[in-house]
Formats: C-alpha cells, structure tokens, sequence
C-alpha cells in the first residue's frame, strides 16, 4: 500500500498508532481506517491522536463495532478456521486479521476520544443489513451507530477539556513537540 502511494507521489512515512512519526499539532485531518481493531492501548493511541491533530482538526475513526453482525460473523469464521458455505462472498476478510481483532464498544471509542480533548462527536453507521444482503449491496451511511457494523467516529480536538458541568478541566498545549496538561 505504501508503495502504490509512494508511486502516486504521495510521502509516506512509517510508524505505529502508538507513536506516529508526526510533530505535534502537525495536521488537520487524521483518518485510522480500521486501526483501532489491532491495538493493545486504545488509551495511547487516542492521546498519539490528540497530539498530532492541531487544535480545531479533526479525527475520522472507522471500525467495525463489537457484538455486531459481521463481528461475530469473523469471530465464529476465526474459531472454525472457515467461513460458512452458505456465505456466498467472493472476497471474505482475511481469517489472519479476524483472529487478531478486538472488536470495540462505540460508547468506548467515544469515551476515549473526549477523553483526550476531541469534541464535537458524531457517528455514522453501514452495514445494517443481514450478512447475505450486506455482502451483495452498497449500503449508504446513516446517522448514528446502534444498528451497524461498521461504524465512523467524527470527531474534532479542542484545546481544553470540559467537565461534565462545563468548567474547564484541563488545558492542553504543546512545547518543543512535547504534550502538555494543566489541571
């Protein structure tokens, strides 16, 4: 992948979700295309995240959701090293990447995310159909989260964090590429 972008003369630098090789407050729009399904420490992740987002940036945050269709679809398959005949899919997901998944709890990813100092969150959601549906169809994004497979967090950093009473409860800024809380 990173060659084909490479080909495309796109610069493409290599890191983890735990430790971008970004500066902070570096960029304005952060995508993690599934990401959050294959890391240990959501908590550190989502703090990398906050760091390299500048103030007013946003974060895009797909995932496929747990205890969902498609989630205990890849789990089962993971166990039985197999999908079920019945599924006519021509391109299956990879049995490898469903062993390794940790499906997540939306409520979770959200909660995560303010925690860091990102606001302003919304959800979408595909993938509401049954399986054998799902698989044959191109499914527009609705609003919300509580049906779907796959959903997508949005979501905008600020520079302070709010109590749920609205007083600040800490600011964030940044010093030498260094992140910084005042409480």
């Amino acid at each position: 992948m990173s060659q084909l972008a490479q080909d495309r003369g796109i610069s493409v630098d290599h890191g983890t979700a735990e430790d971008l090789p970004l500066t902070t407050n570096e960029i304005d729009l952060a995508a993690l295309l599934g990401v959050i399904g294959y890391v240990n420490d959501l908590e550190m992740v989502f703090s990398e995240l906050a760091r390299v987002v500048s103030p007013d940036g946003h974060a895009i945050v797909p995932f496929c959701g747990q205890m969902v269709l498609f989630a205990e679809l890849y789990d089962t398959a993971a166990g039985q090293e197999a999908y079920p005949d019945t599924l006519d899919w021509k391109e299956t997901y990879p049995l490898e990447m469903a062993k390794k998944a940790t499906w997540r709890d939306v409520e979770a990813v959200v909660s995560e995310l303010q925690s860091v100092g990102f606001t302003e969150i919304t959800t979408v959601k595909t993938l509401t159909q049954p399986i054998e549906t799902a698989i044959e169809t191109v499914e527009s994004p609705s609003k919300g989260h509580d049906d779907g497979s796959w959903i997508v967090v949005h979501a905008r950093r600020e520079w302070f964090v709010y109590s749920q009473d609205g007083v600040i409860e800490s600011v964030w800024w940044s010093e030498s590429d260094s992140r910084h809380r005042l409480q």
